[in-house]
């Protein structure tokens, strides 16, 4: 892991290049072009969320200061950057592709809380992409949520535990925002019913991949805004 700084503050343009492993980067200020490298690379930002926005273009993120606000960055263009952190304890994760650890987090989340809770509970969304970072698949953590004692309150009104009927039918109804055909349970049900072991998990993890809950999070328009947590 390397730290790595700026050497130029507001008004000069100043390319900064990070290194095959995790870097940490820090900016000063300017029209700046940041080259991440390898790694999951992290781009520290002296001042508050609110006063930058972070758009994506083809293969490159741009956080630029809104206008009006002061002390921070004219503009910054990111090249293979992860992730974008702000002085205020907010973060942007950029790696938001369907097979990257962002997109995961948002996927499988998506998945067992619904699209809002991504903007709702954004230390849950930080505490999952550490996981996904760690190395962690989607179908292991899809088996971890699926032996949590959350099905209860989710899938049955509060009550201690769940069905597999009860829990597949929350699921695809999270996911397809409809509640499911009797066929279409039932075979939920009878997947659910023959996970044991290094399988547990397989239904939930093959549903928070499926074009059905890619659309249901917005995995396109995270795309272009990036992924916020704490």
């Amino acid at each position: 892991m390397a730290v790595i700084r700026g050497k130029f503050g507001s008004g000069f343009a100043e390319v900064i290049n990070g290194t095959s492993g995790n870097d940490t980067i820090f900016p000063l200020g300017g029209w700046d072009t940041i080259n991440g490298g390898g790694g999951i690379d992290t781009v520290v930002i002296d001042a508050k969320r609110a006063n930058f926005n972070i758009s994506a273009d083809a293969n490159l993120s741009y956080v630029d200061a809104i206008s009006g606000a002061s002390g921070q960055n004219d503009m910054t263009t990111l090249n293979s950057v992860e992730r974008v952190a702000f002085n205020d304890g907010l973060s942007v994760a950029l790696d938001t592709g369907v097979n990257q650890a962002g997109g995961h987090t948002a996927l499988l989340l998506g998945a067992v809380l619904g699209q809002a809770a991504l903007a709702a509970k954004k230390p849950v969304v930080g505490s999952v992409i550490a996981l996904f970072d760690q190395g962690f698949s989607m179908q292991v953590l899809s088996g971890a949520v699926m032996r949590l004692d959350i099905w209860g309150l989710l899938a049955n009104g509060g009550n201690p535990g769940a069905t597999n009927t009860q829990i597949a039918n929350y699921l695809l109804t999270t996911v397809n925002k409809a509640a499911p055909s009797a066929a279409t349970l039932a075979a939920a049900v009878t997947a659910l019913d023959t996970e044991t072991g290094a399988a547990q998990g397989n239904f939930l993890w093959h549903l928070a991949e499926s074009a059905e809950n890619q659309v249901q999070v917005g995995l396109v328009g995270l795309a272009q805004s990036g992924l916020a947590y704490m």
